[in-house]
């Protein structure tokens, strides 16, 4: 917004964007956090900027108005969010003494309309609020870089030794929220029903009021008591609710953790049936059993030492962040945290003291719990309305019977009652969990290690499975990942039927192995079958040591889960049809768009409609003989990297897909196909799915390049670099179009550009701003209007982002993985890009621009609010012309003339073998 000393607005965003730079900041319940970083060679100036605003901002009129405007846009993104709803109808109902009731979002009615009530200028209340509390005394400074420690200190004395000191006092304790608890002890226990939006919204929410975690650091007693509470293993209170058809997801935790409280719940999502009044109250029954187990029995010291260790292993072993997240972690840590600890405090166990435990459990109790159930049911129940999100709620005390019940699971008031209790309810505490790492040691280096995956080959042979592996040398860590790509001849033809059906077994075949692979989960590995592509996706990730388990049981459950139990398969599908039907119902528009953009370019894309028709109509005996339809004929490529030898990885292979009993009878890999855009197409427009949905989205889409032209694929990047942040100072800040506006490239066959803006205001008008916008700003990168000293920091800015080091193992693999999924094998694509980049010239450059991006016709799409608002209250002219809208004969006719391209289908004859 602007400082005394640097009065440009976005000066700073345009600094950082220049030397590939990012920004960003965020509020918490007890401090405000910015952050950002930059190219080294940039760090010393960019650092002056940023503290200026610690020092005299400006606060201007016009920048304060736009401001408050990108926040009430940010509100309204978050409007038609369930979860978000739900969040605020708590907050509503509790104790008004208690900060922590506020309105923690803010909109245009709270942050101008209310204060101009009042009397109030908006800008002299931020610039009273900035000297109040923007003082040192309470601000903490995190600064990260390769420079020497001396050089580091220098700057920071320089840059904000001389922020005002106001010694302002902040409240410790419940002191800090005014005093209050955040509900009172006649407000409680309550009954809380809610209306979603969404049909498919069925959630139970049990909240207790808890003393605040952050003091307790050193213990972390609610910690265990979530994981217990949250378990998802064998006899845990997931599973016996699963068990007996009333949940689909459940998970233990914080909602907020500040001002001398905190709000612990166990959150559920429930099935069809457990949404039922008789059915919360058996939920509640099995919660208050194993809490009553956690009563009488206490926390077990086994339990807190599995965390311990698992604790202790994460934060050795544990991967790099990125500069920008580690400063605005340790930034934080050191506002709650003893110097000392800033980097293990917040992720450590260091004490373990039964009493706190059990001081903790005693709060959650019948007279302490807040229940809400959301449910689209409780139309005609719900008579209040919540002021900021306007949802519809009820309020009341629970019924008698239904206290009476709850508190009767307290009367097994020792531990072999309550345990005698949880065994008829099917509950039992977790045992020791098998997953637990024993060797951590790093396996031998052999020789110069090669900087990428090396083909391993197995001459002599039938082919089955390409394998590229990789021994990390790097992170010296005691993990790996394995992926693996099952491209099937079943899903190859396109077809939902099939689709669905495969992503029904591979669900089902999670589901059955859930409760066996969550103590898994727990230490750190863990497998995914999923499908993707037209193909079958198998990863596992994480501590080695167990691992060979992990995936000779994956294996077994692959080759037989044919005869799957009707209780998985009803899970499954309920849960299946429950993320179709929100999807239908409230599937964001910027979700929608990309459906919509895939409509014309993707050879396959089916939508939640077409699918959840397709689920309705599959029964159980669809999934026989499924292991053989998908195995028979399909063809495997696979990477793995980290701790493991090339021996090991072979070990894996043949363990993983030696019970599918592996086939290979195609000679060309079935793969995504996208059509080339080679006319000017108009635009796709679709109403958004949710009729309330206050925001609409606007992509366009240009295609530049075939993804294997480096050359033309890395300045694109730059052309990204040089539109970003004019796009979002354009579009999002001073034209006020949408709270989420950019550029950015797309595409992994064909090379594209995308520009895009979410917004409250009339789509159409918007698109026409955001083509004036690309016409106008490609104009000046082409005709000469860059100069070359914009040139090279925007050509430098994307050297310095793509020459930065992989900070973690997932990263590095990633990069790598992307190679062989996109079938180029082109490891080290990163490093020719960079010398490309390094000789690439200003007139190269331009010349790229006329003859490719200028010559590029956009085809957009746009989703429109069912109450789109109407252009000429926004007071402006179009500035660009309408392209015409594409009708569904017209996106038929194209896509059957279409040009499709691929990835390479060709299967490579030096393949390694099982």
């Amino acid at each position: 917004l602007g400082s005394e000393k640097f009065p440009e607005e976005d000066l700073y965003m345009a600094t950082l964007n220049k030397a590939g730079g990012s920004f960003n900041a965020t509020t918490y319940w007890q401090n405000t956090n910015y952050f950002f970083d930059i190219a080294p060679d940039q760090f010393s100036p960019i650092l002056d900027q940023f503290s200026q605003f610690f020092k005299a901002p400006l606060f201007t009129e016009n920048s304060t108005d736009r401001e408050m405007n990108a926040v009430d846009s940010e509100h309204k993104l978050q409007l038609k969010h369930d979860m978000a709803r739900v969040y605020n109808v708590v907050l509503a109902l509790g104790n008004p003494d208690c900060k922590l009731q506020l309105f923690g979002c803010g909109n245009l009615k709270s942050l101008r309309d209310d204060p101009k009530e009042k009397g109030l200028n908006i800008r002299d209340e931020l610039l009273k609020f900035h000297k109040k509390h923007y003082s040192a005394n309470v601000m903490k400074v995190a600064i990260l870089s390769s420079d020497p420690f001396e050089k580091l200190r220098d700057l920071v004395v320089e840059h904000f030794a001389d922020i005002p000191n106001s010694d302002v006092e902040v409240p410790t304790g419940p002191q800090r929220s005014g005093g209050a608890p955040p509900f009172r002890t006649d407000q409680l226990p309550a009954y809380i029903r809610v209306l979603p939006i969404s049909p498919a919204f069925r959630y139970a929410f049990f909240k207790f009021i808890l003393p605040e975690m952050t003091p307790r650091w050193r213990t972390k007693p609610s910690d265990v008591i979530a994981h217990l509470l949250g378990h998802e293993g064998q006899g845990s209170l997931f599973e016996e609710l699963k068990k007996r058809g009333l949940a689909l997801e459940l998970s233990a935790g914080t909602w907020i953790d500040a001002g001398g409280w905190n709000l612990f719940g166990v959150d559920i999502k429930l099935t069809e049936k457990g949404v039922q009044p008789e059915s919360i109250e058996e939920i509640g029954e099995l919660l208050f059993t194993y809490i009553q187990i956690l009563q009488t029995q206490g926390i077990a010291e086994i339990h807190h030492k599995e965390r311990k260790i698992m604790a202790d292993l994460n934060f050795k072993f544990q991967s790099m962040s990125g500069a920008m997240n580690h400063c605005q972690r340790v930034a934080r840590n050191m506002q709650n945290l003893p110097s000392d600890y800033v980097l293990s405090g917040d992720g450590r166990c260091f004490e373990f003291d039964p009493a706190e435990c059990q001081e903790i459990i005693k709060c959650l109790n019948v007279s302490n719990c807040l229940v809400l159930v959301a449910d689209s049911s409780a139309v005609d129940a719900c008579d209040q309305v919540e002021q900021w999100y306007q949802t519809k709620y009820s309020k009341g005390p629970l019924s008698d019977a239904t206290r009476q019940r709850w508190e009767a699971c307290a009367q097994a008031d020792t531990k072999e009652k309550a345990e005698a209790q949880a065994k008829e309810r099917g509950i039992f505490l977790p045992p020791p969990n098998p997953f637990l790492p024993d060797d951590v040691s790093l396996r031998p280096i052999t020789g110069e290690l090669p900087p990428y995956p090396v083909h391993l080959t197995d001459d002599g042979k039938e082919p089955v499975v390409q394998i590229y592996h990789r021994q990390d040398g790097t992170f010296k860590q005691p993990k790996c990942q394995i992926m693996m790509r099952i491209a099937t001849a079943f899903t190859a033809v396109g077809d939902v039927r099939r689709t669905v059906l495969t992503k029904m077994w591979a669900d089902c075949l999670e589901e059955g192995l859930s409760s066996y692979a969550y103590d898994a989960q727990v230490a750190r590995l863990a497998y995914t079958v999923s499908i993707m592509e037209r193909c079958i996706l198998v990863a596992v990730s994480g501590y080695n040591d167990k691992m060979p388990t992990l995936i000779a049981k994956v294996a077994e459950a692959m080759a037989s889960k044919d005869d799957v139990p009707v209780a998985i398969w009803d899970r499954v599908k309920e849960r299946y049809r429950t993320q179709l039907q929100e999807a239908i119902a409230k599937q964001p528009p910027v979700q929608q768009t990309v459906q919509l953009m895939n409509k014309v370019i993707s050879q396959f894309s089916f939508t939640p409609e077409q699918k959840l028709e397709t689920l309705e109509a599959l029964d159980r005996s669809d999934l026989q003989g499924m292991a053989k339809n998908l195995f028979d004929d399909c063809f495997v490529e696979m990477l793995a990297q980290g701790n493991l030898t090339p021996e090991e990885t072979r070990a894996c292979a043949k363990s993983l897909l030696g019970p599918l009993e592996v086939k290979r009878k195609f000679e060309k890999i079935p793969v995504e196909k996208f059509a080339r855009i080679d006319t000017n197409l108009g635009v796709m427009v679709e109403k958004g799915r949710n009729a309330e949905e206050p925001q609409g989205c606007v992509i366009g889409l240009m295609q530049v390049c075939d993804n294997n032209d480096i050359d033309k694929c890395s300045m694109l990047q730059v052309a990204v670099q040089c539109m970003s942040q004019e796009c979002f100072t354009k579009l999002r800040t001073k034209q006020q179009l949408g709270y989420m506006a950019g550029a950015q490239a797309y595409g992994s066959v064909i090379s594209s550009l995308i520009i895009f803006v979410v917004t409250p205001k009339n789509p159409q008008m918007v698109q026409r701003r955001m083509a004036a916008f690309l016409d106008t700003r490609l104009k000046e990168l082409s005709s000469g209007d860059l100069s070359e000293e914009e040139f090279q920091q925007y050509r430098g800015a994307v050297i310095t982002e793509m020459s930065e080091k992989h900070k973690s193992l997932s990263e590095e693999f990633g990069e790598n993985w992307e190679e062989v999924v996109s079938r180029r094998f082109t490891f080290g694509r990163r490093l020719r890009q960079i010398e490309f980049l390094k000789t690439l010239t200003k007139d190269k450059f331009e010349q790229f621009l006329k003859d490719t991006l200028c010559e590029t016709k956009a085809v957009w799409m746009r989703v429109e609010q069912h109450a789109a608002p109407d252009p000429e209250e926004d007071g402006t002219a179009p500035e660009a012309p309408d392209a015409p809208v594409m009708e569904p004969e017209a996106l038929a006719a194209f896509r059957e003339r279409a040009q499709w391209v691929s990835f390479d289908d060709s299967i490579v004859s030096n393949v390694s073998s099982i």
